[in-house]
């Protein structure tokens, strides 16, 4: 009598093997028939809704939404039935029945700030820029934003949130900071300039500092408000007398009359040296993000202008803190100078005209909290009367392509 041969451990009876391969790639079959079925379904309800070009069923701030109905699904059905048995093993010509009737399917296209309110429905965002009396305004988004077409004005950039909170605003000035030593000084003020629509979405104000070449650049989209200090000329602190390695590029953003904001705390750098804490003033990275309820201020980023501004292009963050000054409310950004400073230093050497200014402005290192940060020079509508208007007619001019260190603050909004 022959005995059976016994079949080392893990190893698998070839009948057996054979019969598991074989539902294995039933399964497969199943699996694939099954994401067919899924595909066809969303790609059959999109088309029925591209063929109709309907307009979506319920709209919200920040959605559309399309149900497509038995009716509208009803071409699609037959289309709809699998050749595949209820019974995984049978033969693959086996009549199926037609599927039971499907619920609605619904269709929904989502993203911050899609439509806004124009007082009877929800219609479609439109981030672009109108040309007023006095200013440039956007009033097709759940915000409205009004920039001022000088900026050297008190409340020279304004945005009202949907829910109600006004933010008053004016940049005005550049500084360094040394962090070991806590000096500080006051390197560049606004001074009068003229904004130009260079895009639909985008107003340039060149030269609008004196002291240093900057320019500011204020950007609007359907969730986001962007006000962007480009520095356009080679800095370096050394020339103020304060150390490359510890100092920090600051921008202040005056605000005025506007509510306290809810604030969260965050570091971005904490030193854990305890001899290094001792010895410097500042020694751990703090940024506050910053909420006017829908207005919420986000970490900044600084980074080359010349290339464009995906995130791949960030090379710092920029936090940011809410400061009080001699009874004034500033937002104060800040960007160590070690991690531009290769940026910075490819930029060209400040014109004539330039080093003329910086002498006029005459920045003075001190210990007193930024005492000589500057004022903006009058009220919005007495700028506006001596404003050019060919500034404004040269709106959606081409922007010239020059070297800059773009400084970033960013606000979603809503």
């Amino acid at each position: 009598m022959r005995r059976k041969r016994k079949l080392p451990a893990g190893w698998i009876n070839p009948g057996r093997r054979e019969r598991l391969s074989t539902v294995w790639s039933q399964g497969k079959k199943i699996r694939r028939v099954f994401y067919a079925v899924a595909v066809i379904t969303a790609l059959t309800a999109l088309a029925a809704f591209a063929a109709e070009d309907r307009p979506p069923d319920e709209i919200g701030p920040n959605s559309r939404v399309w149900v497509a109905t038995s009716t509208d699904l009803a071409a699609s059905n037959a289309q709809l039935q699998t050749r595949t048995a209820l019974d995984p093993f049978a033969a693959p010509d086996q009549a199926v029945a037609a599927q039971p009737q499907r619920p609605p399917s619904r269709i929904e296209e989502v993203a911050t700030g899609m439509n806004f309110w124009d007082g009877q429905t929800w219609a479609s965002s439109e981030a672009s820029f109108d040309v007023a009396a006095d200013a440039f305004v956007a009033n097709r988004l759940q915000y409205l934003a009004s920039i001022s077409f000088n900026l050297n004005t008190v409340s020279a950039v304004n945005v009202i949130t949907r829910d109600g909170v006004n933010i008053h605003s004016t940049p005005v000035a550049i500084g360094l900071y040394d962090a070991a030593s806590g000096a500080s000084t006051i390197i560049a003020g606004i001074t009068n300039c003229s904004g130009v629509m260079v895009n639909s979405n985008k107003v340039t104000f060149e030269n609008a500092f004196q002291g240093i070449s900057a320019d500011l650049v204020y950007t609007i989209e359907r969730g986001s408000f962007h006000q962007d200090a480009v520095i356009r000329q080679r800095l370096d602190p050394a020339d103020y007398g304060f150390p490359r390695d510890t100092t920090r590029i600051q921008i202040f953003t005056e605000v005025y009359d506007t509510p306290a904001p809810e604030k969260i705390r965050r570091p971005l750098y904490v030193e854990e040296d305890e001899a290094i804490r001792n010895a410097k003033a500042s020694p751990d990275v703090v940024d506050e993000v910053l909420g006017w309820g829908e207005f919420v201020l986000a970490t900044g980023r600084a980074f080359d202008s010349q290339i464009d501004q995906s995130s791949t292009n960030a090379t710092a963050p920029v936090p940011k803190e809410l400061k009080t000054i001699s009874g004034r409310t500033f937002i104060v950004e800040s960007v160590d100078y070690s991690q531009i400073k290769v940026q910075l230093q490819a930029l060209p050497e400040a014109a004539q005209q330039g080093a003329s200014l910086k002498k006029a402005f005459q920045p003075a290192k001190s210990r007193s909290q930024y005492a000589a940060i500057p004022k903006a020079s009058g009220k919005r509508q007495q700028a506006a009367l001596s404003t050019p208007k060919a500034a404004v007619l040269l709106a959606k001019a081409a922007p010239e392509k020059r070297k800059g260190v773009t400084i970033d603050y960013i606000a979603d909004v809503g």
